[in-house]
């Protein structure tokens, strides 16, 4: 259904694929396939919450809704844009929890390494956003959306984690990257005071007190003098800031080069 419904849509865009018969060119049109990549989404969370999860939870045999079991990767690389989609508008909780769970899915079967390279080269199929291919800072920024604007707590929360799970996939200079990322272009100052209890955690997961990274690249995006005229629409983020500040000023010990004092 997924290739089907991509292939209308570079039907209609005037896209001419070699490998696309004239047959199947004449099949493709919107009155014969309706169905949206919503409900292409939609349809694969059902299926996976009934292959992985409804029989093991209830002790029930699977409706194998799913002809086969489709493989964590190739589902991540597949339609992690239709998922992203589906999560894009925060105000569609039906739609919402299905792509979390979706993530959080993938989150737990999928193992990889991302670079910075890959976070900000590597193209994947969409649409999100009207945009055809992605790259992972586009989905970056629509997780951060739905962190800071979902009406529903749980969701809200379950998107942080999800922020949380995706910095912990990638190697240092990506963790660099993305942070610098939230607090450089994000234009949510919600979302950009919950970054820095991500940075918190991860300082304190990884030990990074002897880093001169911290000081260099993400003090002076910090620790900057606020504005007296917007200081209570950042207010959030500053006492964030501070309570890092706090937090890594009672563990600065000898030989942390983290450098607060200065």
């Amino acid at each position: 259904m997924l290739r089907l419904k991509r292939s209308l849509i570079d039907a209609k865009r005037g896209d001419n694929d070699e490998r696309q018969t004239k047959d199947e060119r004449e099949m493709i049109n919107s009155n014969i396939f309706p169905i949206s990549y919503d409900s292409i989404t939609s349809l694969l969370a059902i299926s996976v919450y009934d292959a992985y999860i409804f029989g093991q939870t209830f002790d029930v045999p699977s409706m194998n809704l799913l002809p086969m079991v489709l493989d964590y990767k190739w589902i991540g690389k597949e339609c992690l844009g239709l998922i992203l989609r589906l999560v894009g508008n925060a105000q569609r909780f039906a739609h919402v929890d299905k792509g979390l769970f979706l993530l959080i899915f993938l989150a737990k079967h999928v193992d990889i390494t991302i670079d910075v390279q890959t976070l900000t080269e590597s193209q994947l199929p969409g649409p999100l956003v009207g945009h055809q291919n992605f790259d992972l800072i586009q989905g970056l920024q629509v997780m951060s959306s739905v962190a800071a604007m979902c009406p529903n707590a749980d969701l809200r929360y379950a998107a942080y984690q999800l922020i949380s799970c995706f910095i912990n996939m990638c190697a240092n200079d990506a963790q660099l990257f993305v942070f610098m990322e939230l607090f450089d272009s994000c234009p949510l100052e919600t979302m950009r005071a919950a970054a820095v209890g991500l940075l918190k955690n991860q300082i304190c997961e990884q030990n990074l007190f002897n880093s001169n990274v911290i000081a260099d690249k993400l003090f002076p995006r910090l620790f900057k003098k606020p504005n007296t005229s917007t200081l209570w629409d950042r207010y959030g983020f500053e006492m964030q800031v501070l309570n890092l500040y706090l937090y890594l000023l009672i563990r600065d010990k000898p030989p942390s080069r983290v450098r607060k004092k200065e």
